[in-house]
């Protein structure tokens, strides 16, 4: 996949190391609510969309 940078943001795939903060935005209820998509409760829900 390719990766798209500028001078202030770099789009990329997801890496595994990114869990900790892949959980933290999907389970957070207003992030969920506006993005549509149901909070993640648990680090194991959000693992799964990370895969």
């Amino acid at each position: 996949m390719r990766i798209l940078e500028s001078d202030r943001l770099i789009l990329r795939p997801w890496k595994n190391s990114d869990l900790d903060d892949l959980h933290e935005f999907m389970s957070n209820e207003k992030v969920a609510n506006l993005a549509g998509f149901s909070v993640k409760n648990n680090k194991e829900e959000s693992l799964k969309i990370l895969k």
